[in-house]
């Protein structure tokens, strides 16, 4: 049986560093801890601990695949680039820096450096007409066949909700949305306030949203 960690409180990224240490760290469970990401996404805290557990194979009891890896390794990278530059990037690196990031040299080594244009964040006008192909399933209504949509980064979920009403004639307020990635299988995440956008849930192209309603 693989060993795991599952009864530390955990609320600091320097612990989770220090975790990372251990090489038979392959099984982490972290639901009750308080680990919270820059843009404070539950699914961002997720993959950053992939990214920072270097042996991790299961998360929340979740596998993690191959891609899944992957796709987290890299989103970190990107997501630290611009401070791995100004903390010295290719030449001498920062000792605060590596000291919060103590992977990033070994996934800059697995996958190369980011380029420039990977680390420009989004412009507003560009979010605002960034289309979503978003999919909506519904577990609790197997006869229900999936709707594809697409939708702006931009949009409200209380407007999502609105779409939803029209589409199956359930109220707004009796509907319960989550939504899981093809980089994070077997994970949901909750979409927990109406008045976020799609865009602050982190939600991608292809990503589903899972419907249910009381």
């Amino acid at each position: 049986m693989w060993p795991q960690l599952c009864s530390v409180s955990v609320h600091q990224w320097d612990v989770v560093n220090e975790l990372d240490k251990l090489p038979s760290l392959v099984q982490f469970s972290c639901r009750g801890n308080r680990l919270v990401s820059s843009d404070g996404n539950p699914r961002t805290a997720n993959q950053m601990l992939i990214a920072k557990l270097g042996q991790l194979v299961t998360l929340n009891s979740c596998e993690i695949h191959h891609e899944d890896r992957r796709g987290a390794e890299l989103d970190y990278i990107k997501m630290y680039g611009e401070a791995w530059l100004k903390a010295g990037g290719r030449s001498q690196i920062s000792a605060e820096f590596s000291s919060q990031h103590p992977r990033y040299q070994k996934l800059i080594d697995k996958y190369g450096a980011p380029e420039e244009g990977e680390l420009k964040k989004m412009e507003p006008s560009t979010l605002k007409n960034q289309l979503l192909k978003i999919t909506f399933v519904f577990p609790e209504d197997a006869g229900r066949k999936p709707i594809e949509k697409k939708l702006p980064a931009s949009m409200v979920v209380q407007n999502v909700k609105g779409l939803l009403y029209r589409l199956l004639k359930v109220p707004a307020a009796d509907l319960k949305l989550t939504y899981s990635s093809p980089k994070m299988v077997g994970t949901e995440f909750e979409i927990d306030s109406d008045l976020k956008t799609l865009q602050f849930y982190s939600i991608e192209d292809g990503d589903q949203v899972l419907v249910r309603w009381s």
